[in-house]
């Protein structure tokens, strides 16, 4: 059993104390967070779990492991630099209703939720979040420290870029290239290659 400790004590935070609950594998070391009263409107959740410390300051013993449970592309790019510098130990954290091929390739630090699909031979860099119920295609790749919201379908073959943000239920056709940096609104679909840091929404998606 591992001794981990969930960096963000924010909705994504809790989300992933949910997860955790469901994992014996791990037992819960406590919540970093910068914001000491982030928990104070859910008792339920302190009664369990305190906040130990903050990301910036805290200790971590070599028996400690840590998911980075940020939420957003540029707080999780962020967080996790500190936390690396600190000497933090990351897990992959993959719930158990979720699918992931043997043959698909990780990196570190990587969060997988309930019912999402992660398909043969695709790669997921470092610190990716694929949320609920989202799906990544076969020979996918999705770059370091992007999000997939819940929902989401990245078709096979398609390449995401690093620090892309992909809202609820959108869709990314195969073979496509999102560039690095690019954030695609809820709802949207994404029909052509795009520049990076596009701004991307509707259906076909307009690129801004």
């Amino acid at each position: 059993m591992k001794n981990l400790l969930i960096a963000g004590a924010g909705g994504f935070g809790r989300e992933v104390y949910d997860m955790i609950l469901e994992m014996p594998e791990f037992r819960m070391a406590g919540f970093l967070s910068d914001v000491p009263t982030a928990l104070d409107d859910y008792p339920e959740i302190r009664a369990e779990a305190e906040i130990v410390g903050t990301i910036a300051d805290y200790k971590f013993r070599a028996d400690e492991f840590v998911v980075n449970a940020i939420g957003d592309v540029a707080g999780r790019k962020k967080v996790a630099a500190i936390l690396r510098a600190n000497g933090a130990n990351f897990v992959n954290l993959i719930h158990p209703t979720a699918f992931v091929s043997k043959f698909a390739r990780l990196g570190e630090g990587v969060i997988i939720c309930r019912g999402a699909s992660v398909s043969t031979s695709t790669t997921l860099g470092d610190f990716v979040l694929v949320n609920a119920s989202a799906i990544v295609g076969h020979d996918a790749e999705v770059g370091a420290f992007s999000v997939i919201c819940p929902q989401a379908f990245v078709g096979g073959f398609a390449k995401i870029g690093a620090e892309c943000f992909l809202g609820a239920n959108v869709s990314v056709s195969p073979r496509k290239i999102l560039g690095r940096g690019s954030q695609v609104m809820a709802n949207s679909f994404v029909a052509r290659d795009t520049q990076a840091e596009a701004f991307i929404t509707g259906v076909p998606g307009r690129e801004f």
